[in-house]
């Protein structure tokens, strides 16, 4: 007894072993998946004596990995060359303007399904703390992100009876510099 000859499946290796003939009764065919692609359905396939494989040709899926979360502050680029987040896909962190990341700005699906890297985190650039008030004035500050981080900004203003010496107001760049310099009071 024969039964229909087997194809490997597409990212899949057929090996078969045939006792009494080609793809006859007692031949056995084991199915494997290339890397990074896993198996659905039976690995191992007998031929039987009504000329009918023990179970239908197995497939082979590419792993994939879980979605990666959007990034606060931040995006992802990725490359997909199978499918979206599955083996063999790439993805960039690009920071927004005034933020930083530390660690790896890319990450790889593995053949295991996971990524080789967790995206860190954006995060706004920081200044170095602002000196106290001028002398005889005060310093007004807000923080919309941090303490002393990009779009930060500061208002001074003097008591009665003295006038500023530079500028008003300063603000915490995206480079980490603050635009102007404490002022004094004279």
């Amino acid at each position: 007894v024969t039964c229909n000859e087997i194809l490997a499946p597409a990212k899949g290796h057929l090996t078969c072993a045939d006792p009494l003939g080609k793809y006859s009764f007692r031949s056995t065919c084991n199915i494997s998946c290339v890397e990074g692609h896993k198996l659905r359905g039976k690995a191992t396939l007998s031929c039987l004596s009504d000329g009918n494989w023990s179970a239908p040709t197995s497939d082979c899926e590419v792993v994939k990995c879980d979605p990666l979360k959007p990034i606060p502050h931040g995006s992802l680029q990725c490359y997909d060359p199978v499918e979206k987040f599955a083996y063999g896909s790439t993805c960039w962190l690009k920071c927004d303007f005034g933020f930083v990341h530390n660690g790896t700005n890319s990450t790889h699906c593995t053949e295991q399904g996971n990524w080789s890297y967790i995206p860190p985190v954006c995060q706004a650039i920081q200044c170095s703390p602002l000196s106290d008030a001028p002398s005889y004035g005060s310093m007004t500050c807000t923080h919309p992100l941090s303490t002393n981080s990009y779009n930060s900004s500061c208002e001074f203003k003097c008591e009665e009876g003295f006038v500023l010496k530079g500028a008003d107001s300063t603000h915490c760049d995206h480079t980490g510099h603050w635009t102007h310099s404490t002022p004094i009071c004279t």
